[in-house]
């Protein structure tokens, strides 16, 4: 993903195989399907930390979030300050995070 043109960034499908393989894939992906619901979940369900890549909007949904911490609780670095504060989130963050918060 890092070298496709930026059209192929943009196209679904493409995007969509790249996050489902690899989720950091999303880090190259347009700033368009990074607000995209649907493959940030299976970028983030690869790679909670993709979580990094994500539009500050998804940053802040609740789901994302906790798929996010779920598959990784070290990917609650990247959430949304208001998501950091949620104690459910934190829980689940540290429940699911081999380096304890």
């Amino acid at each position: 993903m890092k070298f496709a043109s930026v059209n192929m960034k943009d196209n679904y499908k493409i995007v969509e195989k790249a996050v489902e393989d690899c989720g950091i894939a999303l880090e190259f992906a347009s700033d368009n399907l990074k607000n995209n619901p649907t493959i940030v979940l299976k970028a983030i369900s690869d790679c909670g930390v993709a979580l990094e890549f994500v539009s500050k909007n998804l940053k802040d949904n609740y789901n994302i979030v906790l798929k996010a911490v779920s598959q990784n609780g070290i990917a609650l670095q990247f959430a949304s300050a208001n998501m950091r504060k949620n104690p459910t989130i934190i829980q689940i963050a540290v429940s699911n995070c081999s380096i304890k918060l």
